[in-house]
């Protein structure tokens, strides 16, 4: 059956169902159909179109997500279509009153009110609804919008991030941008920096600037450096905004006609012909007036030439880089010019970051970009920091009218130029899909080499396709070398696929044996969409020289580069950075068992806000495994709080005397508080807590919404409506997709408990308990789940498993490893099972969180009591986990288990409710001596009922080896550490905690 390996028999029982399935419906079931299907954008999602079906069952619809309807036409060309119809730029402006809107959506909590030093503004503090603006138009022709606002703190909810709305007109989406439309923040790092102990500065927090921003409506991903336009005619149009996140404040509305950027040659012909007496003025790049992110940040760089220098200690000296990389993203510099005058702009730049990739900004002086070449200004690949002359492409330097007085320079990370290529690469992409899926469906997953094909009867029509795909790479390799500058890998990688292409053509009837090879260039081509989205550049001074004056030299010669190279090599060995010190009673010592860049900006912020505070010093150590600190502890050597610790680690050191029990602070339970019990709940012993929980994983149902939809699938609330979709699936040689090694799901979903409430036996023998792993065997056994799938992910993205429940680290992979599938896939609360009264049980655990704990043995644990509390507080957990985000990268997305932290994370807000409604269903693993038999055995026991065909065990059976097994091994570490005398008599018990409600601490939260 497709994609069921051959060792994966399937089951009489399995058999029947799937016959009684065919048989049950009076129609055929679905196939996929090639090539990339058209979304309605009228059509129901599948969470709409699963409503009535739910209700019948007795359950609720689940929320589900699916990104924005990416078959909405991309802006670039919406708008060539406008202009080869004859839209011309409209010729009216038109101001509405923040106030003056017309109508709103009843759960949009809006009011007209004085704020922000003006009255009469139209303030909107929650993320749900939308309002609407009526405008009159009497000359119909593109128009560009502009909003003047601010943004607003809201109650129970400081999402710091930009304000993000989709606008429509008359009820229409004109084209994909318009789904996702950005309102950013302005935002200042706080200087003076300060410095450690070592004499490094420590990177400096950044702070919102209390103002008003008057703002074009641009794209989200800032891909172009001109505002959005919209086509309008004459008549009365509606406006409507929806806000998706953030609250904010609207002062003004501002239709105008698009503001059309002249040559410079234009532009240069119309300046005064004296050039004045100006002076040179130098900025030091990283001393910026405002960014519009906070990812944006200073960095430290040795080269010789910039300033401050930073050959001996961290010094901030310039601004970038890699946190300068996305598209949109702004840094603005404010300066004097002492007379009126030409002036030429130049800087010291680095554009190292991706071999022979050009980066791009849109440069703009008081606001407007000048002249039309500097739309789209480009900064070649370089090997080093270089000096950059803003030139035109005869190296002849451009020049600039500045007034005498104040002004201002604003560069902005864009990718328009590439926009085109990712277009081309979106398609080629898509169809590769299409390729591998037909050859999928053809082979039925099933590589037989003793198979003879003849393709053009097969398949006809494949070599067709693969020869236009062919083409394609030829004319996309062509556009990337001209848009570059150079040829790069993108171009070269875009050659040689050409040729594996090729090659395939050449023994076509081979290529049923070459899926993989055919997916390995498709994966290729889907991840430059990310690589030309990013424009990296580093900057470390700007020179605005009169025009009849040299700039000064900006580059390093090759004498001073190697004096600061070895300079650096040297002071590498100053062993600032040692461990010796760490176990300075002066200084709290911290083990962290993570990354080194999750260590660093931990010692960042302590020695930002904690030491000032507290007037504690913390040293942060990184360690590899959590072996590290039982060595430590057995050798008298352990740190004051390890953080980051696997779930069972604490519990394993509390046994020993090792760890200690936060309970017993006056304080602990408005921080236990935070958090949901069920999470709680491996840390428990002895009537107490022993850590804290520092990050939460929650399992969602992950699953393909254009494969859904093609299917005439909808999205399962139910397990029951898993079975039903199953049928589907399997003609399709899909499947859905269960860790086999996930039994607690279902067997807390069907009320059952791992343990006796004492603590001291196996709970799986109650009814519940194997119902439970009845169920669990039954998805494999009877409905035909995979036993085994080497990675989901990679499966999810070509399609063989299309709908799934899996971890955060899935929503990770996709986020960032699948740009292809933006708009594909979606996500809502796992399969849950019906109660007698209605309600739906969607328990999960096991979900691999960590958290964090205090020695039982430091000396110093008031202090180290003090820091837990900061640590795990909100701010702290949100400042933290959004620094580590801007500064690395979407792959370091902080999953804080503090869910008032965990909000203010730049989620979607579709995500974010989600997540948020099945955080409240989260039970993880309880702790008890001699618990990983448990899981040993139920395993052991899915073996024998599922894979073991020669033994194949009843799972009744299977289940009571197991108990029997476990109980064994639970009574032998319990006479181990004494709660059971050589009698059998319990001295003690453990009494854990029993969670039969959800948690409700996190439905405040949901929008």
């Amino acid at each position: 059956m497709g994609r069921i390996k051959a060792k994966h028999k399937l089951s009489k029982k399995y058999w029947a169902f799937f016959l009684s399935a065919l048989l049950a419906g009076s129609t055929a079931l679905p196939t996929i159909h090639t090539g990339r299907v058209q979304a309605d954008q009228a059509a129901a999602t599948p969470a709409q179109a699963a409503a009535p079906q739910l209700a019948a069952a007795g359950g609720s619809t689940p929320t589900a997500i699916g990104a924005v309807d990416t078959q909405l036409p991309l802006y670039v060309d919406v708008l060539k279509g406008w202009r080869t119809a004859g839209a011309k730029d409209g010729t009216q402006s038109v101001t509405l009153a923040g106030a003056d809107f017309s109508a709103q959506s009843t759960d949009a909590k809006t009011s007209v009110t004085s704020f922000g030093g003006k009255n009469n503004v139209l303030q909107w503090d929650s993320e749900n609804g939308w309002i609407e603006y009526l405008v009159q138009i009497d000359q119909p022709g593109l128009y560009q919008l502009d909003m003047n606002y601010k943004s607003v703190d809201m109650a129970n909810n400081p999402y710091s991030g930009p304000i993000l709305m989709d606008i429509s007109v008359d009820g229409n989406f004109p084209y994909l941008e318009s789904r996702n439309i950005s309102f950013v923040r302005h935002w200042k790092d706080v200087l003076p920096t300060k410095t450690d102990q070592f004499g490094d500065q420590i990177r400096p927090g950044s702070t919102q600037l209390d103002e008003w921003i008057d703002q074009p409506f641009k794209d989200q991903q800032g891909a172009y450096a001109s505002p959005l336009t919209w086509n309008l005619s004459k008549g009365t149009h509606t406006i409507r905004m929806t806000i998706a996140r953030g609250g904010i404040a609207i002062d003004a509305l501002h239709l105008t006609p698009p503001n059309q950027v002249k040559a410079y040659a234009q532009v240069a012909a119309a300046y005064p012909k004296d050039s004045g007496q100006g002076q040179a003025v130098t900025m030091e790049a990283e001393n910026l007036t405002w960014k519009d992110d906070q990812a944006i940040q200073m960095q430290s760089d040795v080269d010789p030439y910039n300033t401050p220098a930073a050959t001996n200690n961290i010094v901030f000296n310039t601004v970038g880089g890699s946190s300068w990389s996305k598209g949109g993203r702004s840094i603005s510099w404010s300066f004097d010019v002492a007379a009126d005058g030409r002036y030429q702009l130049g800087m010291r730049a680095l554009q190292r970051f991706t071999t022979n990739l050009s980066s791009f900004r849109s440069i703009a002086v008081d606001g407007k970009v000048p002249f039309q070449e500097l739309l789209n200004y480009r900064f070649p690949y370089d090997t080093g920091w270089t000096g950059m002359i803003l030139s035109d492409s005869n190296n002849k330097p451009f020049e600039f009218y500045l007034t005498k007085g104040h002004h201002t320079l604003t560069m902005t990370s864009i990718y328009e130029p590439f926009v085109p290529l990712l277009e081309q690469l979106d398609t080629v992409g898509a169809e590769l899909r299409s390729v591998v899926a037909d050859l999928q469906a053809l082979t039925g997953g099933q590589t037989d080499p003793y198979r003879t094909w003849n393709i053009d009867k097969d398949l006809p029509g494949l070599t067709d396709r693969l020869s236009t795909i062919r083409d394609q790479l030829k004319t996309m390799e062509t556009m990337m070398v001209q848009t570059n500058g150079k040829r790069d890998d993108i171009a070269q990688s875009f050659l040689a696929d050409q040729q594996d292409i090729q090659n395939l053509l050449n023994n076509k009837n081979d290529i049923p044996f070459r899926i993989d090879h055919i997916s390995t260039i498709q994966s290729g081509v889907d991840g430059y969409l990310t690589s030309l989205k990013q424009s990296p550049l580093q900057l470390d001074k700007i020179y605005i020289v009169p025009a009849n004056q040299s700039f000064p030299t900006m580059q390093a010669n090759w004498f001073q580069e190697v004096r600061s190279t070895a300079m650096s090599f040297f002071n590498s060995f100053s062993g600032r950075y040692s461990l010796i010190n760490q176990n300075n009673p002066k200084v709290l010592n911290i083990w962290m068992q993570r990354g080194r860049d999750y260590a660093n900006e931990l010692q960042a912020l302590a020695d930002q806000r904690f030491t000032p505070q507290t007037g504690i010093k913390v040293k942060v150590n990184v360690i590899q495994n959590s072996q590290q600190i039982i060595l430590a502890n057995a050798a008298g050597n352990q740190p004051d709080l390890a953080l980051g610790v696997t779930s069972e680690q604490p519990f394993d050191l509390a046994l020993r005397g090792a760890g200690l029990d936060l309970s017993k602070f006056p304080d602990s339970k408005q921080l236990f508080d935070q958090y949901a019990p069920g999470a709680m709940l491996p840390y428990f012993f002895d009537h107490g807590y022993y850590a804290i929980p520092e990050t939460q994983s929650f399992k969602v149902l992950y699953y393909r919404t254009d494969i859904m939809k093609r299917l005439g699938l909808s999205v399962p609330n139910t397990w029951q409506d898993v079975y039903d979709i199953l049928p589907t699936l399997l003609q399709n040689n899909m499947n859905f997709y269960q860790d086999p090694a996930d039994w607690s799901m279902l067997v807390y979903q069907n009320g059952g408990e791992l343990y006796s409430k004492d603590g001291m036996k196996s709970g799986l023998d109650s009814p519940q308990g194997f119902n439970g792993f009845q169920q669990w065997t039954d998805l494999f056994n009877i409905y035909g789940m995979q036993q085994k799938v080497p990675n989901f992910f990679n499966d999810f993205r070509q399609g063989f498993l299309p709908i799934g429940v899996t971890d955060f680290n899935m929503y990770l992979q996709l986020k960032v490893a699948a740009p292809e599938l933006n708009g594909e896939w979606g996500m809502a609360p796992i399969p849950g099972m019906i109660q007698p009264d209605g309600s739906i049980s969607r328990w999960s655990g096991a979900s691999a969180s960590t958290a964090d704990m205090i020695m039982a043995k430091s000396s110093k644990i008031d202090q180290s009591w003090q820091f837990l509390k900061w640590w795990e507080s909100s701010d702290i957990q949100a400042q933290f986990g959004n620094d580590l985000e801007q500064y690395n990268g979407e792959t370091f997305r902080w999953n804080t288990a503090n869910v008032s932290a965990f909000v203010q994370m730049p989620w979607e807000r579709s995500e974010l409710n989600v997540i948020l409604q099945q955080w409240k269903w989260i039970k993880e693993l309880p702790n008890v001596p001699g618990s990983y038999m448990t899981g040993r055995e139920m395993l052991n026991a899915w073996n024998r009922s599922v894979v073991d065909d020669k033994n194949l065990k009843n799972p009744r059976e299977s289940l009571e080896t197991a108990i029997m097994n476990i109980n064994q091994e639970l009574l032998r570490k319990q006479e181990e550490f004494h709660y059971v005398d050589q009698n059998g008599n319990y001295s003690k018990t453990l009494d854990l905690p029993v969670i039969t409600q959800p948690w409700t601490g996190g439905d405040k939260y949901v929008r």
